[in-house]
């Protein structure tokens, strides 16, 4: 992995890059930054950086021994802790180096990651148990302090690469020593979706690095150059991303319903209010989407709604705009008002908040649509 791999974040790449070159490299970072955001596709390209044979001032050679080892994930001075449903050596009395925890689930996370470096904690849930919860065993934080007390194999650090800390519990201090007294060119790399969850006594004695969401420019230029999207699609999908490239990649295959059009028609229904008798219906539609439908939901209607009112303004051309939406744009425009355009975008922000912290669905809709209903009666032109 290297740092050309992954869209934005020119700021920290150069940051990382200079501590290198400047010999102040911290012996243990965390790097903080919500779901799908790169930390740990980050901290990888930081890894193969620190053990690269020929770095330049941008990037790893990507082609030195160091450099192909760890793009394969077989670098021996390159270890992964991460967290796993528990199984039988969760428990057992063995501390050998050949039982650990995730060392049983080490070839499903490498193929994973080489299949998509972006993986999100919840796409790992799935991947390896649907019912059972994940987590770091004291088996498991055991084994990390011990392997970074192996010999390693060059001349280079030795570096351990600790995906979601959140999930240590009580028992993450016990890795506490290792951090405050690390072997010898030995550097820890946390990387966390959820700070609120990660013990105060890891964020005291790490430097954090905060991984803000990936701006649009530098998402649809990954697209463009990368994925090979047109003009329209990208300029469809990336609005909707929100800094988060795992969104980039879902196919319409991931959408049991075109939330884009169900979006306008139950737009539709709370601006007519003649048609309320059909609320109910379109609120069991929604219930019965998935989280990735809903989550998308708010985002294209904040999109669709700022987009109207820049349009209206004459801020944005209808040219800026993927064409399946452009009659709607035109009439939506001309019935909202700057005080209709403001509600609705605060009311969608805050709905969008609670959803997120895991309100009741059927009733969040149902709110949401009656708050909107009223905002167009009170408000409309």
């Amino acid at each position: 992995m290297q740092f050309s791999e992954i869209p934005g974040h020119q700021e920290i790449k150069s940051r990382l890059i200079q501590s290198k070159l400047n010999d102040r490299v911290a012996h243990a970072q965390l790097f903080l930054g919500e779901t799908g955001y790169g930390t740990l596709a980050l901290a990888r390209a930081w890894a193969a950086y620190l053990n690269c044979e020929e770095p330049t001032e941008t990037d790893s050679c990507g082609v030195c021994n160091s450099c192909r080892r760890i793009k394969k994930l077989e670098d021996p001075d390159v270890h992964f802790s991460f967290p796993v449903v528990n199984t039988t050596s969760a428990y057992t009395k063995d501390d050998s180096l050949t039982k650990y925890p995730s060392l049983e689930f080490l070839d499903v996370f490498k193929e994973t990651l080489i299949e998509f470096p972006f993986i999100d904690k919840d796409s790992w849930k799935e991947k390896i148990s649907e019912e059972k919860e994940i987590n770091f065993s004291a088996r498991e934080l055991r084994s990390i302090s011990k392997r970074l007390t192996l010999k390693p194999f060059n001349n280079g650090y030795k570096i351990m690469i600790i995906w979601l800390p959140e999930f240590f519990g009580n028992e993450g201090n016990i890795i506490l020593k290792t951090i405050e007294e690390p072997t010898p060119n030995t550097v820890l790399l946390f990387c966390s979706e959820d700070i609120n969850n990660v013990l105060s006594t890891i964020l005291s004695r790490v430097q954090t690095i905060r991984v803000m969401p990936i701006s649009n420019e530098s998402l649809s230029s990954y697209c463009k150059d990368v994925l090979n999207y047109g003009e329209e699609e990208t300029n469809l999908k990336v609005p909707l991303a929100q800094g988060n490239i795992a969104n980039i990649y879902r196919a319409d295959s991931d959408l049991n319903i075109p939330i884009q059009d169900f979006f306008i028609n139950w737009l539709r229904v709370v601006y007519s209010s003649s048609k309320i008798h059909y609320l109910n219906k379109i609120t069991e539609e929604f219930n019965n989407s998935n989280k990735y439908e809903r989550s998308l939901f708010f985002t294209f209607g904040l999109s669709l709604i700022r987009n109207a009112w820049l349009f209206k303004h004459g801020v944005l051309e209808l040219s800026q705009i993927p064409p399946k939406f452009h009659d709607f744009i035109k009439n939506f425009s001309k019935l909202i008002n700057d005080t209709i355009m403001q509600k609705l975008y605060e009311l969608f922000e805050s709905r969008q908040y609670l959803y997120q912290r895991n309100s009741n669905v059927k009733l969040l809709f149902y709110e949401l649509s009656l708050q909107t209903m009223s905002i167009f009666i009170n408000y409309k032109q």
